[in-house]
C-alpha cells in the first residue's frame, strides 16, 4: 500500500510538472546552511544562499510542498491579509512600512523567479478581486485602496455592474481589483524553485525528516533517519506544519483549515462567462469564499474548514450550493477533486521572524498569504545569513509566544465557519 505522502495532497500536485529528483540523504554532510522544510521559504531561501555561493542542504519530511505549499489557492497577492494602513496601527509607523515595502513587493519577485528561471506554472498575471459582500465592506474597500496606492499600487475600484461583468455573478455589490497580482498552480512553483535551487548548487532531500537539533561547539547536528547534516546555520521552514523539533516553536501558531474543490474542466462556452478575464476572487465573508479557474478549466472553489474523508462531506454540499448561488446557469455540476490544508494564523495576524538561538532562524506565521511573503523571507533571512547579519529584516525580531488556548482556537474557529456556512446555504 502507497504511503500517504505518496498520493496527490491536492490537485496542483496532481498536475504539476514532475519534480526533480531529492532521494532521502543517507550519507553525514557538512554545510554553511541546512533548511528544514522544502516550502516556499525554504527552497528560496536556499536558491538565493546557493546563488551566492554558500553549501546548502534542504531537509524535508515527505515531499516538496508535501505543506501549504502545494495545498493553498494559489493567488499571488501583494501584502498580508491587512491592508498597509492596519498593518501600521499593529506594528507602528517604521516597522510597519518597512513589512509594506518588503511584502508589497512579493509578486513582483515571484514572477521573476518564474519568468527569469522558465518555471512552468500555469502562471497568469491578470489580477485579483477581493469581492464586497455588502455596502459596508464596500465603503473599507476605499480605505484600503487608498492605503495600497499611496504605496505604489494601481488598485481600482469596480461598481456593481463591472464587478458582475468580471465575475459572471451578481451576488457583489463591489470589488477591489488589484491588476498586479496574479495566479499560480503552486505546487509546480515550488517545484520549480527547488530545480532551480539544485542546479545552483543546493543539495535537496525528501524523505528526510529531521528528528534532533542539537548543538555542537560552533555548529549545529541535524539528525535524519539515515544520516546527520553538521550545519553553522539553520534555517526553520515549517510554518504551518510546524512540529516539536524545537520545543514550544508550534504553539507559536494556531492552524485554520481552508479547502478547495474542483470541478470537472468546464465547456469553454461555460468559461466565458464566469471569470472572463481569467482573474481569481474571494470575498469579505467571515466564512469566505474563492474563486478561480485552472489552465484546464477546472472551476476552483474555497473556504475556511476541513473536509472528512467522506467525500460526500457537509463543504462538499456547501460547496454545491455556492456555485448554484453564484452561478445558477451552470446547473449541477461533477467534482474532479477535493483537498484542504493548514494556514499559520497569529493571534495579531502579523508574521514571526525569530533567531532561536546563535545560528538558528526562523519565520512563519503568514496568516494565509503565503507564495509572496514567504518567497520574500526566505529571500530575507539567505540575506541575513550572507551578511552575517547586518542585512536590515522587514519584520522585527521577538521571542516566540505561545498563543493561549490555541486547540480550542482552531476547534472554535472550524466550528464557527461551519455555522457560517449553514447559514450562507439557508439564505
Amino acid at each position: 500500500m502507497a504511503e500517504e505522502h505518496d498520493q496527490p495532497v491536492s490537485l496542483w500536485d496532481r498536475t504539476a510538472p514532475p519534480p526533480p529528483p531529492t532521494p532521502a540523504l543517507e550519507e553525514d554532510r557538512v554545510c554553511d546552511v541546512a533548511i528544514v522544510g522544502a516550502g516556499f521559504t525554504g527552497l528560496s531561501a536556499a536558491l538565493h544562499l546557493a546563488e551566492q555561493g554558500a553549501s546548502v542542504t534542504v531537509l524535508e519530511a515527505t515531499k516538496i510542498g508535501q505543506g501549504g505549499s502545494g495545498r493553498n489557492a494559489g493567488l499571488v497577492n501583494p501584502g498580508l491579509w491587512y491592508h498597509p494602513g492596519e498593518v501600521i496601527d499593529v506594528m507602528g509607523e517604521e516597522a510597519g512600512e518597512r513589512l509594506n515595502k518588503a511584502f508589497g513587493s512579493g509578486p513582483d519577485l515571484v514572477f521573476e523567479l518564474i519568468e527569469r528561471h522558465g518555471i512552468e506554472c500555469e502562471a497568469t498575471r491578470n489580477g485579483t478581486m477581493y469581492l464586497a459582500a455588502n455596502e459596508k465592506t464596500a465603503a473599507k474597500l476605499v480605505e484600503r485602496i487608498d492605503a495600497m496606492n499611496s504605496r505604489g499600487a494601481r488598485t481600482q475600484l469596480l461598481d456593481r455592474e463591472t464587478t458582475a461583468a468580471k465575475t459572471g455573478t451578481e451576488r457583489y455589490c463591489a470589488a477591489m481589483l488589484d491588476p498586479d497580482a496574479g495566479t499560480i498552480n503552486p505546487m509546480a512553483y515550488v517545484r520549480g524553485l527547488a530545480r532551480i535551487a539544485i542546479e545552483a548548487g543546493a543539495k535537496v532531500h525528501s524523505g528526510s525528516q529531521v528528528t534532533s537539533l542539537e548543538q555542537n561547539g560552533g555548529a549545529w547536528v541535524l539528525t535524519t533517519p539515515k544520516a546527520k547534516v553538521t550545519a553553522t546555520n539553520v534555517i526553520l521552514a515549517t510554518n504551518g506544519y510546524t512540529d516539536d523539533l524545537w520545543p514550544g516553536l508550534r504553539q507559536e501558531i494556531y492552524p485554520l483549515f481552508f479547502c478547495q474543490l474542483a470541478t470537472k474542466p468546464l465547456t469553454e462556452n461555460l468559461r466565458q462567462t464566469i471569470l472572463p478575464e481569467r482573474q481569481a476572487a474571494w470575498d469579505s465573508l467571515a466564512a469566505m469564499t474563492s474563486f478561480r479557474f485552472d489552465a484546464a478549466g477546472r472551476l476552483i472553489i474555497g473556504t475556511v474548514g476541513s473536509i472528512p474523508h467522506d467525500r460526500r462531506s457537509f463543504r462538499n454540499r456547501w460547496a454545491e450550493n455556492s456555485i448554484a448561488k453564484l452561478f445558477p446557469h451552470l446547473g449541477p455540476v461533477e467534482w474532479d477533486f477535493q483537498w484542504m490544508g493548514r494556514i499559520a494564523f497569529t493571534t495579531d495576524h502579523m508574521p514571526r521572524l525569530h533567531i532561536l538561538a546563535p545560528g538558528v532562524m526562523t519565520c512563519m506565521g503568514y496568516n494565509g498569504r503565503g507564495i509572496g511573503p514567504g518567497t520574500v523571507m526566505g529571500r530575507t533571512m539567505a540575506k541575513h545569513i550572507l551578511s552575517d547579519g547586518s542585512e536590515e529584516l522587514p519584520i522585527p525580531l521577538t521571542d516566540p509566544t505561545p498563543v493561549p488556548f490555541r486547540f480550542l482556537r482552531s476547534t472554535f474557529l472550524d466550528a464557527g465557519a461551519g455555522l457560517l456556512q449553514i447559514g450562507q446555504m439557508l439564505r
